[in-house]
């Protein structure tokens, strides 16, 4: 918006040269897991049809990060 306003300026569209302040924006941190954690979801051993399904999407999710 700021280009746009400065270019209505330099072309004699407005009589002051506009801007708009910029909204400061907070940086959160993702929570990742840690080396210890990831070692005991992958040491899960599923026994039934549902373990080995839920495994498999976890696993997934895991190398798709």
């Amino acid at each position: 918006m700021n280009c746009f306003l400065s270019w209505l300026y330099e072309n004699e569209q407005t009589a002051e040269h506009l801007k708009i302040k910029k909204i400061k924006t907070g940086t959160r941190g993702i929570k990742t897991y840690s080396d210890i954690d990831l070692k005991k979801i992958l040491a899960f051993h599923p026994k039934t049809f549902t373990d080995h399904r839920l495994y498999a999407m976890i696993c997934l999710m895991l190398d798709c990060g």
